[in-house]
């Protein structure tokens, strides 16, 4: 007799928690369209940020740039 199991879970699957706005950190709805943004961080390792409205993004992306100047 053939015994079926579960494939072994993986740390790297995807988690099924809703993302969160990288900005506010609100819950964003999945099924409806939302902004993001990429850069590499650090490590140059690619990294994907959403946004629950344009608003949030735009206030990210200015606190980027700010983190930015005053790095150099």
């Amino acid at each position: 007799m053939n015994e079926r199991t579960a494939p072994p879970q993986s740390e790297d699957r995807e988690s099924t928690e809703p993302p969160h706005c990288a900005c506010c950190a609100d819950a964003i709805d999945p099924s409806e369209w939302y902004p993001i943004r990429c850069r590499p961080d650090d490590d140059d390792e690619f990294q994907i940020h959403a946004f629950c409205s344009e608003a949030c993004c735009d206030r990210w992306e200015q606190s980027e740039i700010t983190d930015e100047t005053e790095r150099q």
